[in-house]
């Protein structure tokens, strides 16, 4: 419910805000099944909201862990189906709960859900693509590891860039390139 409610709000404000948001590829979108969109993370921030209002499916979200030590945001980061990833900044202690969240992403992807990964694992504001991590991959072969489906598990990627994130009525555009199935990858079978 509060997904639905923030996603209509934050649909009318990214539309006032930038002058076009130009999507191309859409279409490739898979409309059910698990799948995993891998992304760049060129502004830090907007990246999930622009998709979450323009994808036709609802997003699940890996963000950072850190933000989940507030108390009272916990349940509004719950409830807009965020999903806590910590990093190696964050110690080792933070990082045994990766675990649970690796286990929570996987019972998404049984359900057929769309989780949303930025695969430079960074959330810092730079407008060049920056190295992958390991992230996705560790994704994919935890899920086909233990996956209660027998659908295979799609990888989208994806395309962000903005022309200047932060000036009104400025631009974005919102690439897709074709999905593919990550079982081909991660074990050897014919895609």
């Amino acid at each position: 419910m509060i997904y639905k409610f923030l996603r209509l709000l934050a649909n009318i404000a990214i539309r006032v805000f930038y002058g076009k948001i130009e999507v191309s590829g859409l279409d490739n979108l898979p409309q059910d099944g698990p799948l995993l969109i891998a992304s760049n993370h060129p502004n830090g921030f907007l990246e999930p909201i622009i998709m979450a209002c323009i994808f036709p499916r609802p997003l699940h979200f890996l963000v950072r862990g850190d933000v989940f030590r507030k108390r009272w945001l916990r349940p509004i980061l719950v409830n807009t189906n965020q999903i806590p990833i910590f990093r190696f900044k964050d110690g080792f202690k933070a990082l045994r709960k990766n675990d649970s969240s690796l286990q929570i992403t996987n019972e998404k992807l049984d359900d057929d859900a769309a989780v949303l990964i930025f695969i430079e694992g960074g959330t810092k504001a730079v407008k060049k693509l920056r190295p992958f991590q390991k992230g996705l991959s560790r994704m994919a072969v935890t899920y086909l590891d233990s996956a209660k489906s027998t659908k295979p598990l799609q990888i989208q990627p994806v395309c962000i860039n903005f022309v200047s994130p932060s000036t009104l009525r400025s631009r974005v555009s919102l690439n897709l390139g074709k999905p593919f199935k990550a079982n081909a990858y991660f074990q050897n079978e014919e895609t």
